[in-house]
């Protein structure tokens, strides 16, 4: 099956263009939240949450090295 290109496909199926934001006008349009939001490239991201066993890796890494820095 041929790909079809941009021109050939229906406006409903067409990409909608991407809005690329200033940090001001997401400072502006967005109200303040704890939720980690960042600004790369103009592209707003949202990361997802760290999972359990993220967090248990952190945790585990964070006690190991607490303690190679209290004994030395």
């Amino acid at each position: 099956m041929p790909m079809a290109t941009a021109t050939a496909l229906s406006p409903l199926e067409r990409p909608k263009p991407r809005r690329l934001w200033t940090y001001a006008e997401m400072c502006a349009e967005f109200e303040e939240t704890n939720l980690p939001v960042e600004l790369w490239d103009g592209e707003i991201i949202t990361p997802p949450a760290p999972s359990t066993s993220h967090q248990t890796v952190v945790a585990r890494f964070g006690g190991a090295l607490s303690k190679h820095v209290e004994s030395h």
